[in-house]
C-alpha cells in the first residue's frame, strides 16, 4: 500500500484527528457482500498521534486513566514515520475477550489480562492524509504497519476482519458475551468526528454490560 501513498494529499502533520463512529443498527446481525466485520471491542477510543518520535495519546473517555495509558507511550516512541493511528484502548484476556471493568478497575481484571491498544484504524501516514483512502486499503496499510513496528509488542493488535459473514461473527460474540460486532463498508472513507451509516454497531441483547456503562453513558462517552 506505501506505494499508492503518492496519490493522496501531502499536508504537514494535523495536531488531531476526532474519531469516526459506528451508528447503532437496531435490526439483526447481517451477511452482506462489500462489507466487513470487526469484534466490537468494551473498551475506550484512543487516538494516536506519533511525530518524531513524540506519542500523544488523546480521548475523552480516558480522562482520570491518563496515568495508566501513558506507561505504554514508549511502546511507540520507536516508530520513525509520522502517523495518526486510532485505535480502542481495553483489557483483554488470554482469549481475546475484553470488559470495560477490566480497565476502569484492574482488581476485576482476570489474571493473564493485558492492556492492549486495538488499532482499526489509520488516517494519517508519513505525510500523507489517508482519510479518503477506502477502508479495506487502510487496513492494508495498517497491517504494513504493524508488522514494521509491533509484530512483537503484546501490547499492540490490529483489529482484524471478516468479508461478508457478518451473522457468523455476531453468534461467535454472543457464545463468548461479548458486546458485539461493527460493521463496516470496505470502500467507505475516514469522516473525522461523524457518526457514519457506513459503520454500524450491532449490540448483542445479551450482552451483561459493565457496571461503569451508565456512567460514561450520561456523560456521552460510549
Amino acid at each position: 500500500m506505501k506505494e499508492a501513498l503518492g496519490t493522496y494529499p501531502e499536508i504537514p502533520m494535523p495536531d488531531n484527528h476526532k474519531p469516526m463512529l459506528p451508528r447503532l443498527y437496531r435490526g439483526p446481525a447481517f451477511d452482506r457482500e462489500g462489507w466487513g466485520f470487526e469484534p466490537k471491542l468494551d473498551g475506550f477510543n484512543c487516538t494516536i498521534r506519533i511525530d518524531n518520535r513524540s506519542v500523544r495519546f488523546r480521548s475523552k473517555d480516558l480522562a482520570g486513566f491518563n496515568i495508566v495509558i501513558d506507561q505504554f507511550a514508549q511502546n511507540f516512541k520507536h516508530v520513525i514515520d509520522p502517523m495518526f493511528l486510532m485505535s480502542e484502548a481495553c483489557v483483554m484476556n488470554q482469549y481475546g475477550n475484553t470488559r470495560l471493568d477490566w480497565l476502569v478497575n484492574p482488581s476485576l481484571a482476570p489474571e493473564n489480562s493485558t492492556i492492549r491498544f486495538c488499532l482499526y484504524d489509520v488516517t494519517y501516514f508519513d505525510r500523507y492524509d489517508v482519510k479518503t483512502m477506502p477502508l479495506r486499503d487502510r487496513k492494508q496499510l495498517l497491517y504494513e504497519i504493524a508488522e514494521k513496528y509491533f509484530r512483537d509488542d503484546p501490547h499492540i493488535v490490529v483489529v482484524t476482519y471478516i468479508e461478508e459473514k457478518g451473522i457468523e461473527l455476531f453468534n461467535l460474540m454472543k457464545e463468548i458475551d461479548q458486546e458485539g460486532i461493527v460493521a463496516k463498508k470496505l470502500n467507505s472513507i475516514y469522516v473525522e468526528g461523524v457518526t457514519s451509516p457506513s459503520w454500524l454497531k450491532i449490540k448483542n441483547p445479551d450482552y451483561t454490560p459493565s457496571e461503569y456503562a451508565p456512567f460514561f453513558s450520561r456523560r456521552n462517552l460510549k
